[in-house]
């Protein structure tokens, strides 16, 4: 039979236990019910891929409220948007006086197959577009309801 030790602390053996280790809290890319049903939609709609961006909560900023595309060219692996629609689309969400963490941070598009890898493309954009910004998020939604998030800490 084993024998217990005799409890020398003050505290009760209950009080003792050592605390939990917290647990990583992985940053999550959430979408409301329109901008997923919109996503999915244009995921169908066709052969190619096609891109927007996403708005996110003053409160949340990795909660997707809308869904935002701008005049492109798409391709079954490209999608290029027109310079000047960039320009307008920042001018108008300014005026809006949403801030820039909130509306030119998450790159959202969709890939015709059933893979969501980042494309070399793809991981060019990030690093050419959203270089200068200190995160930014790439997601991708192919064929079959594959996703694929890529939050990234660029500085």
């Amino acid at each position: 039979m084993k024998r217990r030790t005799p409890n020398k602390s003050p505290l009760p053996r209950r009080l003792q236990r050592r605390p939990r280790r917290k647990r990583f809290h992985r940053p999550a890319l959430k979408f409301s019910p329109t901008a997923w049903a919109k996503l999915i939609y244009l995921r169908d709609a066709g052969p190619t891929e096609v891109g927007g961006f996403g708005i996110s909560s003053a409160d949340d900023l990795l909660y997707v409220e809308e869904l935002v595309l701008l005049p492109q060219i798409c391709t079954a692996v490209t999608v290029s948007f027109a310079e000047e629609a960039i320009a307008d689309y920042f001018d108008n969400q300014i005026d809006r006086g949403l801030k820039p963490e909130q509306f030119a941070r998450i790159w959202i598009h969709t890939h015709p197959g059933e893979s969501p890898e980042p494309s070399p493309t793809d991981l060019d954009t990030m690093e050419t577009s959203f270089g200068e910004c200190d995160w930014a998020v790439m997601f991708i939604l192919a064929r079959e309801d594959r996703g694929k998030c890529c939050i990234s800490y660029l500085r």
